[in-house]
């Protein structure tokens, strides 16, 4: 199926690929990469690579040498959850063990925390500047007064979820574009496991209904696809024709899975990746591209690795916001 980017301007956007300074950047250092999964993405060659290689081209791009090994510009180490996220901590801690310049942590606020609370520990323990952290995200973490899990709250409250209360009027509008869903026939599905499930379900508002979906925690025993297929039953016995789904890593990481279980049901989708559009058969997707996003971050990192050793202690917890397209929108 033919796969194309709509833009109400009439015009392409450009990919962050395309965008990419030819200077070389001159950065060295260690880093360390925290997933909470592992996540497929597709390039704009339409092929389908991992999320830490995409993170490898951003990297690549600048001219920057990547690799684990010795004589690398910049090397790394890395850990992945595989969506377990009371492994988190003790993968963190693991990373900033092993002496690393700076924590990339991909997969959520979750992952962030988590670096975050080791980073601080163990500069507690030793009397030290706390490792700095970089991730992307598309919310903020629930204000508790807490700097651990508040994060960047202070500089970055204005930021707002990729599925929030102001978007809920655009997707809407994008669901009955294509389709004939009204706006109060769309439920939202979101993962009660996620750290951004108490944001998500106040922002989104009372007017639709919420579906959550409940992995049951760490039990493996319990396979995805009943578990969502009951979800979004439990979005149908309450009036709903369509659905916006959170962008949850898990949820990323079972979208091919996922988009069966919907199109079965017969629901319209709008998904919060261009990746469950174009290698998933999804409907409509609202949000960026997750290959863009990791491309990004790597850039992202080798820039962090460039400031100076001084310039670097200052960072605690840097944010990298990618927002989603407000005028654009994937569809087949």
């Amino acid at each position: 199926m033919a796969k194309k980017l709509h833009n109400n301007r009439g015009k392409k956007k450009k990919t962050v690929k395309q965008k990419v300074a030819k200077k070389r950047l001159a950065s060295t250092g260690f880093i360390g990469f925290l997933g909470s999964v592992t996540l497929d993405v597709v390039d704009p060659n339409d092929n389908v690579i991992d999320s830490f290689d995409a993170f490898s081209q951003g990297v690549i791009s600048t001219g920057a040498t990547f690799g684990a090994g010795a004589g690398n510009d910049i090397r790394y180490i890395k850990r992945s959850a595989n969506n377990k996220y009371n492994r988190l901590k003790a993968n963190a801690d693991f990373l900033v063990s092993q002496g690393v310049d700076l924590i990339v942590a991909t997969g959520g606020v979750a992952s962030a925390q988590a670096a975050a609370r080791a980073a601080y520990d163990r500069a507690h323990q030793d009397g030290t500047d706390p490792v700095p952290i970089l991730f992307i995200i598309g919310c903020m973490p629930k204000v508790s007064g807490d700097p651990l899990d508040d994060l960047t709250a202070d500089s970055h409250a204005g930021i707002n979820l990729l599925v929030s209360a102001q978007n809920l009027n655009r997707i809407t509008k994008l669901t009955q574009q294509y389709s004939t869903v009204l706006p109060k026939q769309v439920a939202l599905v979101v993962n009660k496991n996620s750290h951004m499930f108490f944001d998500e379900t106040n922002d989104w508002g009372s007017s639709n209904y919420i579906a959550r979906f409940d992995p049951n925690g760490d039990n493996d025993d319990v396979p995805f696809l009943p578990l969502f297929k009951q979800t979004l039953q439990d979005a149908l016995d309450h009036g709903a024709r369509g659905i916006v789904l959170s962008a949850d890593p898990y949820f990323n990481k079972m979208r091919n899975s996922l988009t069966t279980a919907v199109a079965q049901k017969s629901l319209f989708a709008c998904y919060p990746f261009k990746e469950y559009v174009r290698d998933a058969n999804g409907h409509l997707s609202y949000g960026p591209s997750l290959y863009d996003s990791y491309f990004w971050l790597g850039q992202t990192t080798v820039e962090i690795l460039g400031m100076s050793a001084k310039k670097r202690r200052n960072i605690k917890t840097l944010v990298g916001i990618f927002p989603a397209p407000q005028e654009d929108c994937f569809v087949p």
